[in-house]
């Protein structure tokens, strides 16, 4: 018989117990280490020991601790807007390491300082020392020469801790991010704010895109007319990336037939409740080959066995692109797509931005809190009137406001029919614009 550890044989009373322990005690301990930490930091800066900000142009550093894809491809438009308005500007980026290959071949950037922090976020007071403890380990390593003017923390809610962290040891003298109180019913968290000079608490409601525009609207940085269309178009960087691939070669490669469209279908996701049952998606897939598209199964290493799966129930007409291609190929093989179908993941939002014709799954019914993590109005793709989202017309039971099961819960009360609609319809739409020549 396996023997249990302490923490197996604990009563679930006195984990209960603790948990709560833990969570009245970790506002006031966060509260405790931001003090110790910015009187360290100032004491180090003071003896020289930090370097002290010295530019000789505008020098912005963008801090975007995520390492998923769909963010990345989200915070794109603020980085080239940033260039627009500041063409002479040195800008550069810090962000995880997963996502640092992505930004790295954009020329809006001078650099990218990619750091391995680690994804869990510091849900408790232990995590978030030891989160702490990454990030100081990263800038040291990575970063300390850095001396930004101005740093522009875009991260609405979502681990943002971190992100303030590692402004404040740069040492630049303007810190602009949103405020705790920018999130409505958000716990209160304060401590946030101390490391920042600039706490905007505007912004709620706005698309994930047009939120980080308006943070450097409210910093000076970008026309406050950006706002309005940031959400609404295409990426050029990223079409650029995607057109330096060889289609040609790449097409060959796959098996991907150039005398008729393909549907590019991504039914996987990072989490399970977002991922749709494949008995529907073979239904979809279905109706698409009857309409004269080719099927082309793409997916990653982590959820290969979900395109594996449909790939078995539609049959062998369709072209499995399983942990096949890297970043760039995938980029690629969406800007030439007729059609993308997938859930809300890093595939569609690529897809959108590239303005290739889409439809998107989400977990959250349409109407629900605008700010949530994972609402259709808050995180949807990129794109010209090109996406469409598919939302549950309901939420089961016990989810109210969202999904929160560990399991495909709510999605599945979206019907295929209204998938399939969904996808004629944004067919129909305005023909795609034309790609963007390569070079800067």
């Amino acid at each position: 018989m396996e023997r249990k550890s302490w923490r197996q044989r604990m009563p679930r009373s006195v984990k209960r117990r603790v948990r709560s322990i833990g969570r009245r005690l970790g506002y006031p301990m966060r509260l405790v280490l931001t003090s110790i930490f910015r009187h360290g930091v100032d004491a180090l800066r003071a003896l020289r020991i930090l370097p002290q900000n010295r530019s000789d142009r505008l020098h912005l550093l963008i801090v975007h601790l995520t390492s998923h894809l769909g963010d990345t491809v989200l915070v794109m438009p603020l980085i080239e807007e940033l260039r627009a308005a500041n063409p002479d500007a040195r800008i550069e980026f810090a962000v995880e390491e997963a996502a640092a290959d992505l930004l790295s071949r954009m020329p809006e950037l001078d650099h990218v300082y990619a750091l391995p922090l680690g994804q869990d976020p510091p849900t408790t007071p232990w995590k978030t020392v030891r989160r702490s403890l990454r990030v100081i380990q990263a800038y040291w390593h990575f970063m300390r020469e850095t001396s930004p003017d101005v740093c522009l923390l875009p991260r609405w809610d979502d681990d943002q801790y971190r992100s303030t962290l590692l402004a404040y040891l740069t040492g630049t003298p303007r810190r602009v991010g949103f405020s705790w109180k920018a999130v409505p019913g958000a716990a209160r968290a304060d401590y946030r704010d101390a490391f920042l000079t600039d706490a905007i608490s505007g912004g709620s409601g706005l698309h994930e895109a047009a939120r980080f525009c308006f943070l450097a609207a409210e910093a000076g940085l970008v026309p406050q007319a950006t706002v309005d269309h940031a959400h609404s178009r295409v990426v050029p960087s990223l079409q650029r990336i995607a057109a330096a691939e060889d289609w040609m070669r790449l097409a060959m490669l796959l098996g991907i037939e150039n005398s008729r469209p393909f549907a590019v279908i991504s039914p996987g996701a990072s989490m399970p409740r977002r991922i749709w049952p494949t008995s529907s998606w073979a239904e979809v897939c279905t109706q698409l080959a009857t309409m004269g598209f080719q099927i082309v199964l793409l997916s990653g290493h982590s959820d290969k066995q979900v395109a594996r799966r449909l790939q078995e129930e539609i049959g062998k007409g369709a072209v499995l692109v399983a942990g096949q291609t890297n970043l760039m190929e995938s980029a690629a093989l969406l800007q030439h797509a007729s059609l993308f179908l997938g859930s809300d993941s890093g595939p569609g939002h690529i897809a959108g931005a590239l303005g290739t014709p889409a439809v998107i799954l989400f977990v959250t019914p349409h109407g629900r809190d605008p700010d949530g993590a994972s609402s259709s109005d808050r995180i949807r793709p990129l794109g010209p009137g090109r996406v469409m989202c598919c939302c549950p017309p309901a939420s089961l039971s016990p989810c109210e406001s969202t999904c929160h099961a560990a399991y495909a819960h709510c999605i599945t009360l979206i019907r295929p029919d209204a998938v399939l609609a969904a996808a004629i319809a944004v067919l129909q739409r305005e023909q795609r614009p034309k790609r963007v020549p390569m070079g800067r």
